[in-house]
Order: structure tokens, then sequence, then C-alpha cells
């Protein structure tokens, strides 16, 4: 069973424009239905965020994939996941603090005693910068648009700050472990943190997906495809 998906996995076809078409349809329509989900939570044009946990504007947020999408449409099915683009594998944030996630910058870590996931700053270097700098940097044009509390926090202030799900919405555990360990796995690549530093708790999870997660890493993982990143 594993060797088919092993396959799968390392396929390296390149899609065609009728399959770039259908992959684009699917992915506006899961950001809908995960903005669709805070619905109730926004006012006046603003929706409510899961980190940091603040009404922004609607441009300025984000639903992130936890999964990353790209080639390995079959990853989500060999760990036993939702399908991709469900909110069961994403997270809606700040857009800054979505491109800091997806560069493997900064992780969620469970915390079994409060029941929540903290934010963990992985890449040092942006412990003084503000979300409004951030936004410069990242040259997107609603920097203006934030607010002004947010505009002023540094990501050295978010460092430790929870997750605050919206509407009942909970991702997969699954999903949450599969990008933290992506993200320390990078920020040894990039030598942020010495190897084998970052403690990552473990999730209440079972067993055989511990192993399955632990063979995606040793053998299918970053190391050998930096895709994934």
């Amino acid at each position: 069973m594993l060797a088919c998906f092993t396959t799968r996995l390392s396929s390296s076809a390149s899609p065609t424009t009728s399959q770039k078409r259908q992959r684009k349809e699917i992915t506006d329509a899961f950001h809908k239905n995960l903005y669709d989900i805070c619905q109730a939570e926004q006012e006046g044009g603003l929706i409510q965020v899961e980190f940091p946990a603040a009404l922004v504007p609607k441009q300025c947020a984000c639903a992130a994939h936890l999964f990353p999408k790209a080639r390995h449409v079959d990853m989500p099915e060999w760990l036993d996941t939702a399908d991709a683009d469900t909110p069961a594998n994403a997270l809606l944030l700040f857009k800054c603090i979505q491109v800091a996630m997806d560069a493997g910058q900064i992780f969620f870590s469970y915390n079994a005693s409060a029941q929540q996931y903290e934010m963990q700053l992985l890449d040092k270097s942006l412990c003084h910068e503000t979300m409004r700098d951030a936004g410069n940097r990242m040259c997107y044009d609603f920097t203006a648009l934030i607010p002004s509390r947010l505009a002023q926090t540094t990501w050295q202030e978010l460092q430790d700050q929870a997750l605050q799900f919206q509407g009942g919405h909970v991702p997969d555990e699954r999903c949450m472990d599969f990008r933290a360990r992506l993200a320390v796995l990078k920020a040894e690549s990039e030598g942020w943190v010495p190897p084998g530093t970052v403690d990552i708790p473990d999730n209440p999870s079972e067993s055989e997906y511990k192993e399955r997660m632990r063979m995606f890493f040793d053998t299918m993982g970053p190391k050998q495809d930096p895709e994934l990143f």
C-alpha cells in the first residue's frame, strides 16, 4: 500500500491548463467556504481572523492551507486526512502570518496544559519587525488598512499567543502536526535553529499515524523534495 502512495507522491508531471483552472476553482471555493464559516464574526467589512485574534479588513485575511497543495495532491489521503480543500486543512490568518507560516518562519505548537495552539517564532531575525513593516517587506498594498494596534505589533509580541478558532472550526490535529514538523525542518535547513533543538509536543493521534508521519519525513519529505517548502 505504501509503495503506491510513494509513486504518486513522487510524480513530477506538470499539470495541464485544464487541471490548473480546476485547481484554482477549487481553491477559490475553499477560501470562500472558510470566510463563510466566520460570517457571523464580520463587522462593517472586517473579519475575525484566528491569528492573531483580531478583526482585520477582509483583504488582509487569508485562508491558509496546512498541507501544502502544489503537486502533492495525494498527501492528505496518505496521512488519512480529509480533502485538502476543506476547513479541516486550514487556518484563517492575518496575511503576513500566513506568509511566514508558509515560509517555515513560524509554527503553532500544541500546549497540552492549556489545550491550545500557540505561535512559536523560528526565524529570530524577525523578532522586532512590526506587522506593518512585514506587510511592506512582502510588498502588500493593504498596509494602510491594518488596524493601528496590530500594525505596531512585533513578531516577538506574538510569541506564545494562541490561535482562537472561530465558528466552531477546528483544523485536523494531524494537519497542524504536519505543518509544525515541516516548519522545524525548514528552520533547521536555513540555520535558524540548531538541529534537534525544537521540541514538537506529541498530539493525541494514534501510533500508526505517527509512524507514517516519521516515514514521510525520513524517506519522502522535504530533504528529498524542496518543493514541499
